[in-house]
């Protein structure tokens, strides 16, 4: 296939590039680099499984020697791989989704179909050909989307290698020497897929749930949501009872007239409907400071009576 010639490594979101160009005797006065860059420039620090990632592939001509152009005819994207290099296929990891986007100036036509998983190797066909000029690493760019399907089967199942390459063989991109030499680089990229966040049992912080935002050297997995406790009852004191196993619910309703009696909250609650059998409190504590309510008597436990004055205008009636 070619003679590997250079191994450098680039770090966006983990890139290694490999040159592989046609074994010839002369390979150090001709050189022919093209370029197909992958990168992920909407992921987030970790994917959670089924989300849709934005692939962006940066076409382009690296370095050349006695030529001016190369000529791009077609690419290849590898889906998944169990590492770097070379790629073998990780088995249905990753699922094409289509939506080519370009600014190439010319169309690209994918050997796949949106959710097609198999084969691996997505070829990329331009119509016409792309010329680049020598020495333009960055020329243009063509968009598609991928679908997270599943975890890896490899030793490394978080993460999910992915690689762009010209294959030298099949004259994918050729530059315009004579005679003509083909191109063979391999550009490799990862994500970090979100991990199964194991719940610790308690119902009151919510099910622990991925953080795709969280840094990358941290544990990504946080509390989730927890339970809404608030029963909309101003006599209640809500809480969550985080000893309570799952299926049951959590949440605590005490009474909040049992015990220190500041009126603020009890007696919001008790006015009676007709005025009947009710007394005049003046609240003198509490958010609810200074608000004169009719409260029925037999709703205010009898340490709370001495709290209320006789309020003068309300005319209570016991």
């Amino acid at each position: 296939m070619g003679l590997l010639r250079s191994l450098p490594a680039v770090l966006a979101f983990g890139i290694i590039a490999v040159v592989l160009s046609p074994a010839r005797a002369d390979v150090a006065a001709d050189t022919c680099i093209g370029m197909a860059a992958p990168s992920y420039p909407n992921a987030s620090n970790f994917t959670p499984i089924g989300s849709i990632l934005h692939v962006l592939v940066t076409l382009g001509a690296g370095q050349t020697r006695n030529t001016t152009h190369i000529i791009i005819n077609r690419w290849r994207f590898n889906l998944d791989c169990t590492a770097y290099f070379p790629c073998v296929d990780d088995g249905p990891v990753v699922s094409f989704q289509g939506n080519i986007a370009t600014n190439c100036g010319v169309a690209f036509t994918a050997s796949l179909s949106p959710g097609d998983l198999l084969p691996n190797e997505v070829v990329f066909t331009a119509d016409p050909p792309l010329v680049i000029p020598s020495e333009t690493p960055s020329f243009c760019t063509v968009e598609f989307d991928v679908r997270v399907e599943t975890r890896g089967n490899e030793a490394t199942p978080g993460i999910v290698y992915e690689s762009a390459f010209f294959d030298a063989p099949s004259f994918d991109g050729v530059c315009d020497m004579i005679p003509p030499i083909s191109t063979g680089v391999f550009l490799a990229a990862f994500f970090r897929l979100c991990p199964d966040c194991v719940d610790d049992g308690d119902p009151c912080n919510g099910t622990e749930a991925c953080d795709p935002n969280a840094d990358s050297s941290a544990n990504p997995c946080v509390p989730g949501i927890p339970p809404t406790c608030d029963d909309e009852d101003v006599c209640t004191l809500d809480s969550c009872d985080s000893s309570v196993p799952s299926p049951g619910d959590p949440c605590v309703h005490t009474p909040s007239h049992e015990g220190d009696c500041d009126l603020a909250a009890c007696l919001a609650c008790a006015a009676g409907p007709d005025g009947k059998a009710t007394i005049c409190h003046r609240l003198a504590e509490g958010e609810h400071a200074g608000l004169t309510l009719k409260v029925p008597l037999a709703a205010l436990p009898s340490h709370c009576h001495d709290h209320g004055d006789s309020c003068g205008a309300c005319d209570a009636e016991q």
